[in-house]
């Protein structure tokens, strides 16, 4: 393929169209991003949708100027090339506030998993990175260990009430009862109501490729 015709050349030439506001290259793994190269950009773009094979990308992206000041949705997919054991989770930690961003989605495969991934999560979508979040969509997996630190996050207590879609797979092996007391319902003071949720465990759809016997699956909504 011509260097003119990668997907980061054609993302470079069009975040310089002036009048761009929505950037969506859809979330098919073979069609990703190897690289955000674009620290300024011309597009004051409020909708982006990518797919892309390195987490540290997100951190580009959210650095971008103008998209921290006018980036409403922001929707990610990891690829499965990304299969780094280990994740540096200060690079959130010195994000800036995306000022206008209310959607974020975060979806990877339920075939691999990188350390931390509940805990890189809960630190990018903070109250100082995303003050204005109203919804949330993710798919990670997690420990017990998350399960309860997922009780204390933000995303489930602070005010701004978000409206958190998710699905996880629990790298545990206890039975449904006792893991299920650790699922993230809200607080004393700030309840939130389930509306639906979905528990499998070592029964997998046909389209679903995880079969690792005594791993759960869980879906909340």
């Amino acid at each position: 393929m011509p260097k003119e015709w990668t997907l980061e050349n054609l993302m470079m030439k069009m975040c310089h169209l002036p009048n761009l506001r929505s950037l969506d290259f859809g979330m098919d793994s073979s069609f990703f991003l190897h690289i955000w190269r674009l620290p300024t950009i011309e597009a004051p773009l409020t909708y982006l949708r990518i797919t892309i094979s390195a987490i540290i990308t997100i951190t580009r992206v959210m650095l971008s100027e103008p998209l921290r000041h006018t980036l409403k949705q922001l929707h990610i997919k990891l690829n499965d090339l990304n299969r780094a054991p280990y994740l540096n989770i200060s690079s959130a930690q010195l994000l800036a506030r995306m000022e206008a961003l209310h959607t974020f989605t975060f979806f990877k495969s339920f075939q691999w998993h990188f350390e931390e991934e509940w805990t890189y999560l809960d630190v990018l979508t903070s109250s100082r990175v995303m003050p204005v979040l109203r919804r949330i969509n993710f798919s990670i997996v997690i420990d017990t260990d998350d399960l309860y630190q997922m009780n204390h996050s933000a995303l489930f207590t602070d005010y701004r009430h978000i409206d958190v879609h998710y699905a996880f797979i629990v790298n545990d092996n206890r039975p449904h009862n006792e893991l299920n007391k650790y699922v993230s319902s809200g607080r004393q003071f700030h309840p939130r109501k389930i509306a639906s949720a979905t528990f499998i465990s070592e029964t997998w759809p046909d389209n679903q490729p995880f079969t690792t016997p005594g791993q759960y699956y869980v879906s909340y909504h």
